[in-house]
Formats: structure tokens, sequence, C-alpha cells
């Protein structure tokens, strides 16, 4: 991928680089200090917040889709409802820090839905930043990263049950739950 991209004097590449160096780098601090992983992540983070744009920018020159979106400070909520209003619902809203998907709210439909959700998690209740995205259809990852560097990709698949003609709705979903513990 690089070779064609120097090939192509694409200089995008640079960015990937530097990306990876810092990901190197933080290991390599991490084993020569000892420095607790958690201030560690705190760092990534950040940086990828940081980042964010950049990669938005390199995903696009490379016809790959990314949700278009804008980040939000709290006591700009107003604002927020007009961005949402002009790219069109739905809507996602997320924390700009976060993980595990805590607060991320899908198929906002209108203004209102919006508003209520702006005001009462991100304004009054967690006092922060916030992301308000297009609604992105597509398959769904998870990454998981441990504190020696490994790492997972997840595709996760909506739960579904499929009918059999014979149990009721609830009763394959009862089914389907069994197989899974």
């Amino acid at each position: 991928m690089f070779y064609k991209m120097i090939k192509d004097n694409e200089t995008s590449y640079v960015i990937l680089i530097i990306m990876q160096a810092f990901g190197i780098v933080l290991n390599f601090i991490e084993i020569i200090s000892k420095v607790q992983l958690n201030l560690v992540l705190s760092i990534i983070k950040y940086l990828l917040a940081v980042l964010l744009p950049i990669v938005i920018i390199i995903l696009e020159k490379n016809k790959i889709s990314v949700p278009i979106g804008e980040k939000f400070l709290p006591n700009e909520w107003k604002l927020s409802i007009i961005y949402a209003k002009k790219i069109g619902f739905p809507v996602v809203i997320k924390p700009v820090f976060g993980s595990h998907g805590d607060n991320i709210y899908m198929d906002i439909e209108n203004e209102n839905e919006l508003k209520d959700i702006v005001q009462n998690i991100y304004v009054k209740k967690l006092k922060t930043s916030f992301i308000i995205e297009k609604q992105f259809e597509g398959k769904e990852y998870r990454v998981f990263l441990t504190k020696e560097g490994n790492y997972a990709v997840l595709h996760r698949e909506p739960a579904h049950v499929i009918g059999d003609g014979e149990h009721t709705i609830l009763k394959l979903i009862e089914i389907e739950n069994e197989k899974r513990r």
C-alpha cells in the first residue's frame, strides 16, 4: 500500500507512518518507564480525537465512506440542533471521548428527540463535548485492545431470530439466548 502511495506521489502516507511511529513510541515509553497503561490509553484517546479529522481526510481520499459530523461543546447545543437539521435526520450523537458504546444515541429522527438528549444527557448530566453525525448504515465492528498490545476486531451482527413456523418470536428469542450461555 505504501509503495503505491509513494509511486502515485500521494502524501497522506506520511500521516499513516507518523501514526504508526507514535504507537511504537508509546509502547517504548511504556516498556522503559513502566508508565501505567491507563495514562498511555488516555494519551492515545486524546491524540486519536485530535488526529481523527486527519484520518477522515485520508479515508475520503481513498474513497472510503465516512460519516459526516461535527463536534460541539455543551454550551453550543443550539448550534448542534441547527447542524443536525442541515445534514438531515436520522443522526447519531456520541461523546468526543468514550468507550464501550456508552452514551451513544442512534436513530434520532427529529429535532425534539435530539434536543431532549443533548440537554438532558450532554449539557446537564455529562457536561462534555459531543459529536453529531449523519447516521451511517453499514457493518459494525468493535475493536479491542489489551494493555499487552494485543488486539482483536469483531464484526457485530444485530440480534435476530429466524422463524421456524413452530415457535413464537418470544420463544425463539429464549432459545437463541440459551445457545449463548
